[in-house]
């Protein structure tokens, strides 16, 4: 059985902090898609880069996006995964800014 340990907002963006690869959830031509993202948090936002070459820009301008990353603490020796809900306040190519507002996570504990 697989239990969970819930984070704090700080913990989730510390996390997250140490991070590059996630995942965006957004609406393209009224359908949901997740498209991979390279990521940085910067000021407890989250600042992505839309990876392939899908044109997106259009479907983030002004949205709100669920962002989720999630990694292995070898210090801790567990995993985890951190969710973002959140509006997308600037774009430039395929770059735009996550502020959230919902942070999100779990320690994932066999």
């Amino acid at each position: 059985m697989q239990l969970t340990t819930v984070m704090t907002t700080e913990e989730c963006l510390e996390l997250l902090d140490g991070g590059t690869r996630g995942r965006v959830s957004l609406n393209f031509h009224a359908m949901p898609r997740i498209v991979p993202v390279r990521y940085e948090v910067d000021r407890g936002r989250v600042v992505a880069q839309l990876q392939g070459d899908r044109d997106f820009g259009v479907a983030l301008e002004d949205a709100v996006v669920a962002f989720e990353g999630d990694g292995f603490d070898p210090r801790a020796c567990r995993a985890w995964s951190v969710q973002v809900i959140g509006q997308v306040v600037a774009t430039s190519g395929q770059d735009f800014v996550i502020v959230p507002a919902i942070v999100e996570g779990c320690w994932l504990d066999d």
